[in-house]
């Protein structure tokens, strides 16, 4: 089903705010060989648009896969709920891997398995 259908970013990134400076160098260093749907360069796109419906879309239907950058602080949140809850939706209908998890703590996440493969970014770094 990926490989087939077209999407409008290669990579959506979920995460929660006091993890934005770590993920926006991340994105920063990938922006010219991905398109990547990060929040703050969709503002005026969601702008005035029911939050629940806009983000679920993006982690459902826009993106060809989500990293999911996994924090305590992530774990706890409203708004990555509802992006990983949509992610996860995705993956379960989606024969390969949909949800690409970096771990920045030892936070273990509701509804992915303790089976999924994680990249440790504190001892991978950014790149």
């Amino acid at each position: 089903m990926a490989d087939r259908q077209k999407y409008e970013f290669d990579i959506a990134v979920s995460f929660a705010g006091e993890n934005r400076r770590y993920v926006s160098d991340v994105v920063e260093a990938i922006k010219g060989e991905m398109t990547v749907f990060y929040d703050e360069d969709y503002q005026v796109e969601a702008w005035g648009e029911d939050g629940i419906e806009y983000f679920s879309k993006v982690y459902l239907d826009r993106a060809r896969y989500v990293v999911l950058f996994v924090s305590q602080y992530y774990a706890n949140k409203m708004w990555t709920k509802v992006e990983r809850r949509s992610a996860l939706s995705r993956a379960a209908t989606q024969r390969s891997a949909y949800n690409l998890p970096i771990r920045l703590d030892d936070t273990q996440l509701d509804g992915l398995l303790p089976t999924v493969i994680y990249l440790d970014a504190r001892r991978l770094g950014i790149e």
